[in-house]
């Protein structure tokens, strides 16, 4: 139900959601690779960031393309423009990652 340029509109926000949560993926893992322990504090942490990020995204669709809502009813889930891509920095501290599985398994 968008325009052309509302369409282009809402692949520029999609795409500025993607940029900053792979931003805070990529300070993630750096955090990780630099020494700092995997602690449920960390974890929430990141949740925390990630989840401000695509509200800060639905939040810019309001703004910016309010009509947005009326075509969706707000059914819209921005999860599904997540590109996948974005965990890409994850695959650096994997090792660490799977470590800490095993140990919540125990």
């Amino acid at each position: 139900g968008f325009t052309p340029e509302q369409a282009s509109r809402f692949d520029v926000l999609v795409e500025a959601m993607n940029l900053r949560l792979r931003g805070q993926i990529e300070k993630f893992a750096r955090a990780v690779q630099d020494g700092q322990p995997l602690t449920p504090e960390v974890g929430a942490r990141l949740i925390r960031d990630l989840s401000a990020d695509v509200v800060t995204t639905y939040e810019e669709l309001d703004r910016e393309l309010p009509q947005w809502r009326s075509v969706d009813q707000g059914r819209l889930d921005l999860g599904n423009f997540v590109d996948p891509k974005i965990a890409e920095p994850l695959v650096t501290i994997e090792d660490d990652l799977r470590q800490i599985e095993r140990r919540s398994e125990r």
